[in-house]
């Protein structure tokens, strides 16, 4: 009995769905694009920059304080580009995956 009743909600919920389901892909390719535009700009141009200027920044002032800050800010910024990056073709790879079928 408990195995008839799974199988009638199983199906209910797959075909209750399933005409849902390119409205699905539809919402989730355009969230992808979306996400992706959005860390481009910030991750791709902004950090960049900063991490620059804290390369600069170590250059130019002279004190110890002031060289461990700006290595650091250069060490947390490379690294939050490294995930934001991996983030970044991750969802690549799944905005291929949907499209592909």
């Amino acid at each position: 009995m408990a195995g008839v009743l799974l199988l009638i909600l199983g199906s209910g919920l797959l075909f209750g769905t399933w005409s849902s389901l390119t409205g699905f892909v539809a919402s989730e390719l355009g969230r992808i694009d979306q996400t992706r535009a959005g860390s481009a700009t910030a991750v791709f141009k902004v950090m960049p920059l900063l991490v620059e200027a804290a390369a600069l920044g170590t250059v130019l002032f002279d004190g110890p304080l002031w060289r461990a800050a700006f290595i650091t800010a250069i060490a947390f910024l490379s690294l939050g580009i490294l995930v934001d990056s991996m983030a970044d073709a991750r969802l690549g790879h799944y905005r291929a995956h949907l499209t592909q079928g």
